[in-house]
């Protein structure tokens, strides 16, 4: 039966002509008609909403518009695309990007041209997750959309864009041999922190923006990276940033007193976590400056904002002085770590971490361990070896 459906669907748009009951004369349907019947024929909730939807906002379409609808689905047709869910989904975007995105002529144009590249290039099925991400997009402005989770885009500048694969070309031996140039091995002594980050290298159906804001929005947490830019993947449903501003504010924390900035980051959009390698703290009080570090969000199930465990951080270097331990005669160094809002003395590296105290003339004792928690004014640690002077 679906099959059935799919091809007069198919005949319809092409052809937009059928016969009325009872006459022997064809009544004559219009295109965007054509689609509403067949969809409702389906039976199908959402393909009749959709066939309704499609016929409505086709009249606010230009005529070039339109005659790329046309040409796209003549070309679905050709490649056997199904009813359900190609069609309905390539007809669902359109509707979705006029009546609830209200996208402007210029930006649905450049959305029709990239889903013509999705069709000539992609088989049905990666054309069908181009499709229902867009419209996922369109319908609710986000970059996942779902009961549990949301990943809501604001204060935004998008446009659609198709990247294409890297072609490599092949060179004889001789060739090779002439062009060879020594590798670069000075990466090899760059601290982690000031080395090259390798970004995922996207291909096919993208959207590009120029910036954005992103809310970790679940049952447990409304996060926020703001004021940050990149591109996301329709078809592997990947986010490749730059810059950006994560809080600390779902642990109880200042906005503007404790925050990390990104260097580079991506992640995949279907988990509500985050994990960039590159960065640097911001921790007013605590922190004499910046700090390099790596940092992580996970949104997970917590009582309150005194004990959530994330975000989280931990510096690359083991030489940061804390600020604020209670005594001018403490002092303290090694790593910087917040889980949460709890500080630690966590390191990338995993180095030991000192605690001096000073006396009137000379140091009183020294503690080493591999990790120091610091509350308030005191300092502790579950296992430390002691040196007293």
């Amino acid at each position: 039966m679906k099959k059935v459906l799919s091809h007069l669907c198919l005949l319809f748009a092409a052809v937009g002509a059928v016969h009325a009951q009872g006459d022997s004369k064809p009544y004559q349907y219009s295109f965007q008609d054509s689609i509403r019947l067949v969809l409702e024929n389906t039976k199908n909730a959402d393909a009749i909403t959709i066939g309704t939807s499609f016929n409505t906002v086709w009249a606010s379409l230009g005529p070039d518009q339109q005659r790329t609808i046309r040409s796209h689905v003549k070309a679905m047709k050709k490649k056997l695309y199904k009813l359900r869910p190609h069609q309905v989904n390539y007809f669902g975007a359109i509707a979705d990007a006029i009546n609830l995105e209200k996208t402007d002529p210029a930006r649905l144009t450049n959305y029709l041209l990239i889903a013509g590249k999705v069709i000539d290039k992609e088989n049905p099925n990666k054309a069908n997750e181009f499709f229902k991400q867009s419209r996922d997009f369109f319908e609710g402005h986000a970059l996942n959309n779902t009961k549990y989770y949301r990943l809501k885009v604001f204060d935004d500048e998008y446009r659609f864009d198709y990247i294409e694969p890297a072609v490599f070309s092949t060179m004889p031996d001789t060739a090779q041999a002439i062009a060879y140039v020594e590798p670069d091995t000075s990466a090899y002594n760059t601290p982690a922190y000031l080395q090259p980050i390798q970004q995922p290298e996207l291909t096919g159906p993208v959207l590009r923006f120029d910036k954005l804001s992103l809310n970790f929005a679940t049952s447990f947490d409304s996060t926020f990276i703001t004021n940050t830019k990149g591109v996301f993947s329709l078809r592997d449903k990947i986010f490749v940033g730059e810059g950006g501003r994560f809080d600390w504010t779902s642990a109880g924390l200042g906005a503007d007193s404790v925050y990390y900035e990104f260097s580079k980051y991506s992640f995949k959009t279907a988990s509500a976590s985050l994990k960039a390698r590159q960065g640097k703290l911001t921790y007013v009080g605590r922190l004499p400056g910046v700090v390099q570090g790596v940092f992580e969000f996970k949104s997970v199930n917590h009582k309150d904002k005194k004990s959530a465990g994330y975000p989280r951080f931990a510096s690359y270097r083991s030489d940061i002085a804390v600020l604020g331990l209670g005594s001018e005669k403490m002092k303290y160094r090694g790593g910087f770590g917040l889980q949460g809002a709890h500080m630690n003395s966590s390191s990338v590296t995993g180095d030991m971490a000192y605690l001096d105290l000073l006396g009137e003339t000379d140091k009183k004792f020294t503690a080493q361990a591999k990790l120091f928690e610091f509350r308030d004014s005191t300092v502790s640690s579950q296992r430390a070896r002691v040196a007293i002077f």
